[in-house]
């Protein structure tokens, strides 16, 4: 039988970080992050990167795992979270992984889509295409050589547009028919979603938006563009980095960049909970509803 790994997720800002440290002392586990962005060194108060107190607490893996420079993906992340789930069972400790990127979570769980089909060259064109027609063209090129996974790709997600048809140029295949030969995984996974009541989890975004420019968001932003980054840089061209760029480029007041900032936010933590509703078997577990050890023992009760 299969040993069961518990997967937290749930939308930015919801509680995910305090109860999964309290979590991972209890059941003596060591925490999988599956966040695209906090896996980057120079991504921190933009990211909420847990602090190195609560670093030092627990081991986490896939913080600080990477530089801006580097290419990494939902597949690579699939197959190495796999392999560190396997390393830490070796140690007598139980993976528990963390995370609200809905497909890192899902490269891992349903398994690892292997395929490289990288080409410079294609995907320059893709993008000079972009440059000359619009994404709106190549979204429309992505419904006709792959409606399936068009339907599940927003219209305006240009990193994924591009993926999509660079692996169909260079492979021949559409991606989707790609994810639906994959492997399944051999683990089994329990998986959690904490919510919490909409006007509650919008204050707690509003909030950690504030708090990120007490504790130095700007400041973060600021270096990363002294040493050269951009919002061409894709990772700088999320909820954040890319309203405070535009304030530093002076295309933004910093108050509108705050207003953007909190308001994108709410937007993606709602886009996450529709991706985490389509998911079988998932568990959701309200946090406004629940005390802490309620849902700590709910969850133990899985294992």
């Amino acid at each position: 039988m299969p040993r069961k790994i518990i997967v937290i997720v749930g939308p930015t800002a919801v509680g995910k970080t305090e109860l999964s440290l309290k979590l991972a002392e209890k059941i003596n586990a060591e925490i999988i992050s599956a966040d695209s962005r906090q896996i980057f060194k120079e991504m921190d108060i933009g990211t909420a990167k847990p602090t190195e107190e609560e670093l030092s607490k627990i081991t986490h893996h896939f913080i600080d795992y990477k530089e801006i420079e580097d290419y990494y993906s939902a597949g690579k992340f699939g197959k190495e979270a796999t392999e560190r789930i396997h390393e830490i069972f070796a140690k007598g400790k139980i993976p528990l992984v963390v995370g609200g990127s809905g497909l890192y979570v899902k490269a891992l769980t349903e398994g690892i889509f292997t395929g490289d089909f990288r080409n410079e060259k294609v995907r320059s064109d893709l993008r000079s295409e972009i440059e000359k027609f619009g994404l709106e063209s190549l979204y429309e090129k992505l419904k006709n050589v792959d409606s399936d996974y068009a339907k599940i790709v927003k219209p305006t997600d240009e990193i994924r547009i591009v993926r999509a048809l660079e692996v169909f140029e260079v492979s021949g295949k559409p991606l989707s028919l790609h994810f639906s030969e994959q492997k399944e995984s051999e683990l089994e996974f329990v998986q959690f979603c904490f919510t919490r009541e909409r006007e509650k989890l919008y204050e707690r975004i509003n909030f950690r938006v504030d708090e990120m420019f007490r504790e130095g968001f700007l400041e973060e932003v600021k270096n990363l563009k002294s040493e050269g980054f951009s919002e061409s840089e894709r990772l700088l061209n999320t909820v954040g980095y890319k309203e405070v760029l535009q304030f530093l480029k002076r295309e933004l007041t910093l108050d509108e960049a705050v207003v953007l900032m909190k308001q994108f936010t709410r937007n993606f933590a709602k886009r996450q909970v529709t991706w985490f509703k389509k998911v079988k078997g998932m568990e959701f577990l309200n946090l406004d509803e629940l005390s802490q050890d309620e849902v700590l023992e709910k969850i133990q009760s899985k294992i």
